[in-house]
């Protein structure tokens, strides 16, 4: 086996062992579906052998026996020239036969013997056996009443009688067969009666010897008919040389063709044309767009992450001057002098003291440095698109106009083409009414010739071999098979739409839908026991998590040598996914079983599922931080569980940007990674939440939390595009249950 080989087994391999268990699931979740399909396939085919009458078959047989030309045809004479059955002159005996009995009018002959109710005869359940049962005769009394209104013709056409609807049933269903190897000719019917059945078959048997010795009998004289067929041959080859001449003076093969191609194709130019003034209309807005952002963009921009905050040189020298003045102070009470010079000399510092801590109030702390510009990204991909849109516009423009030059050239083409129209319809007509006149001709010949030749056959004869067959015997329809049938294609319409449905789902309802998304099998985790890997939601005891934490460890890009902690984020996609519990339970896990320092900080506003628990969400948070009201460490607090920090948001407001898609946020996390090992940060919805993404550029891993059964497929999409696009690793997911319910903390867990 080659090595390209053994490269795509795996592949192909793997994709199976993704879809398996998807089929498996949707087979036990749509299962009421298939019992649906198999009963309603079962109930399809007891209706259709409930609708459908009983057949019955009966045969008879016609002997011919060959004539003299017949019996001298050179298989004949080649096999010693004895007349049996299985000579070669019954071969053209029959087919004599078969070509008289292919008459339309033999047909309307045996309906005049046997008589139009013996061939529309209705439909009598009733008449179906002897058995008087009760689930017979329920049966019987089902099949009156569907037959009721359909088994006799209610309206006939007035060009239609009945006798010729009788002709046409019966020359449809009546197969007349000639026999291998012998000169007989086998007449099969089959009607809802065997008696009925019998009658037709005896009534055509008949027929059939009369109809042979009239159409034997018949005289033609077809010289005349020759001459006139020779004439018409002349006019019709007249006719189609002068339109020939036309067309090709014209340069027209086909008008109808020619006519259609050239309306097609002006329709089509018209639609093309109406597209490129859309899409000029759509490209010159996007343009009018693009300039007007370009021109609201910097060229220049300030670095990110450039300016920092250092402390106030003149606040440092005002508070050591203020410090000064205080240990002069206190050196007054200590030095010489009277109690009167002592007085005035503290009163002199303190004044001095008061002004220096209200120019320190006036004065700030911390100053920020000035930040360095750098050309801007966003206005040259700006100017870029912008030229690209000019270049498309103007290709549009010029497209459009070739488009138009076309149209009316061919507009020419088809006024030119419908001024030559009247006389080439005439030309046309005329050379179609020769052909009509010449087939007619033509057809009349061919059948005098066929009577005369079948004159000179008239020692050939036939008789009835046996007359029809009586048999009881139904031979339709099978309704046990029907019901079977039935309920196999019932059956496979059902499993058909259950994997329609499974394979086009848009909802995440296994841990598989997230594997043929992109992730990575190591880092899906599924919570509530819906399959393996650790269960993401806090359980009664902590232990159960313990031995699932290696497992995610391994697909983290950590390294217990460096320095910096580790910022993982927690992305919830689509509708009841709760990246509080996520992260919770991995904080939880990392500080409680791996020993290791976590900050667990939420990027949302309001109460969150771990400051509830906690009861510390009326605490400061970040934002506080950021604004300069509160120190880092005074809004960070320390948990029940040792190694385990919470960091709430606090009170953000209705900010805009928002704070965390700002440069302040950013660095907030990196003074965390200095003093924790771990970062876990409780992230919004993208999609729901723009500044996420600003945050995802941020981290070093990112773990999606998707809800079973209520996440979307497309949002778990829209998140992994949102985190490569960003940077950050893309650690794997975490499948939570609906409407999660979770055990309180207990003391001490």
């Amino acid at each position: 086996m080659t090595s390209e080989s053994q490269n795509q087994e795996p592949a192909g391999s793997s994709t199976l062992a993704l879809l398996r268990p998807i089929v498996l699931a949707s087979l036990w979740r749509f299962r009421g579906l298939l019992a649906l399909g198999v009963v309603v396939g079962v109930a399809g085919g007891v209706f259709a052998g409930l609708v459908t009458p009983n057949q019955f078959k009966s045969m008879g047989k016609l002997f011919v026996r060959p004539g003299v030309r017949e019996s001298m045809a050179v298989d004949t004479m080649l096999s010693g020239g004895v007349l049996t059955s299985r000579s070669g002159g019954s071969r053209e005996a029959v087919q004599n036969v078969l070509q008289a009995l292919s008459d339309p009018d033999y047909y309307k002959a045996v309906v005049a013997k046997i008589g139009v109710d013996t061939v529309l005869a209705p439909y009598d359940p009733a008449k179906d056996g002897g058995d008087s049962s009760w689930h017979k005769s329920l049966f019987h009394s089902f099949q009156s009443w569907w037959f009721a209104g359909s088994s006799s013709v209610k309206t006939v056409p007035a060009a239609v009688s009945y006798d010729g609807i009788a002709a046409l049933a019966l020359q449809r269903i009546m197969l007349m067969v000639p026999e291998a190897g012998a000169s007989v000719v086998s007449f099969h019917y089959v009607s809802h009666s065997p008696e009925l059945a019998k009658a037709v078959v005896d009534g055509a048997l008949d027929v059939a010897i009369k109809w042979h010795q009239q159409t034997f009998e018949k005289l033609s004289s077809q010289q005349k008919l020759e001459a006139e067929l020779l004439n018409a041959e002349g006019e019709f080859a007249s006719a189609e040389a002068a339109l020939r001449k036309f067309r090709r003076e014209k340069g027209v093969d086909e008008y109808a063709s020619e006519h259609a191609r050239l309306v097609a194709y002006i329709a089509d130019l018209a639609k093309a044309i109406d597209k490129l003034d859309i899409e000029a209309q759509t490209c010159g807005a996007k343009l009018a767009s693009q300039k007007t952002r370009l021109d609201a963009l910097p060229k220049r921009h300030a670095t990110a992450g450039s300016q920092q905050w250092v402390d106030n040189p003149e606040h440092v020298a005002l508070a050591a001057s203020r410090n000064k003045l205080r240990d002069d102070l206190l050196a007054v009470d200590r030095g010489e002098g009277g109690a009167e010079e002592k007085r005035v000399r503290r009163l002199k510092f303190e004044d001095q003291i008061k002004d220096l801590e209200s120019r320190l109030g006036q004065v700030p702390a911390k100053i920020q440095t000035p930040p360095i510009e750098e050309p801007n990204p966003a206005y040259d991909d700006a100017e870029k698109a912008f030229a690209e849109l000019f270049v498309e516009l103007s290709g549009k423009t010029t497209e459009r106009a070739e488009t138009a030059a076309k149209r009316a050239a061919s507009r020419t083409q088809l006024d030119d083409l419908e001024a030559i129209a009247p006389k080439l319809r005439e030309l046309e007509e005329a050379q179609r009414q020769k052909r009509a006149l010449v087939d007619g001709l033509a057809s009349t010949v061919g059948n005098l010739r066929a009577v005369q030749r079948l004159e000179q056959l008239n020692v050939s004869s036939v008789g009835v071999l046996h007359q029809g067959t009586l048999d009881g015997i139904k031979i339709a329809p099978r309704r046990g098979l029907l019901v079977a049938v039935g309920a196999a294609l019932g059956l496979a319409a059902a499993l058909a739409l259950v994997v329609a449905l499974a394979l086009f789902d848009r909802r995440v309802r296994h841990r598989e839908d997230l594997l043929r998304l992109g992730l990575v099998d190591e880092g899906v985790l599924v919570s509530g026991g819906g399959g393996s890997g650790m269960p993401w939601m806090l359980p009664s005891s902590l232990a159960e998590i313990r031995d699932d934490i290696a497992r995610f460890w391994s697909a983290l890009p950590y390294e217990r040598r460096q320095t910096l902690g580790l910022r993982i984020g927690f992305v919830p996609c689509g509708e009841g996914a709760s990246a509080g519990r996520a992260a919770a339970a991995l904080a939880l896990g990392l500080a409680a079983h791996a020993g290791e320092k976590v900050c667990y900080v939420s990027a949302l506003e309001g109460p969150t599922w771990l400051g509830q628990r906690l009861g510390l969400d009326h605490q400061c948070g970040w934002s506080e931080v950021m604004r300069g009201e509160f120190q880092l460490a005074d809004a960070v607090v320390a948990t029940l569980v040792s190694g385990l920090h919470y960091l709430p948001a606090g009170k953000i407001g209705p900010v805009v940007p928002h704070p965390m898609a700002g440069p302040a946020f950013a660095a907030l996390l990196d003074r965390l990674v200095q003093m924790y090992r771990f970062v876990i940060v409780e992230l919004p919805d993208i999609g729901l939440r723009p500044e996420g993404r600003s945050v995802l550029g941020v981290i070093d891993g990112a773990q999606l939390v998707v809800c079973r059964m209520l996440g979307s497929k497309a949002s778990v999409r829209e998140a992994i595009a949102a985190v490569q696009n960003s940077g950050a690793r893309l650690l794997g997911g975490v499948l939570q249950p609906p409407a999660i319910t979770v055990a309180p903390l207990r003391d001490g867990e």
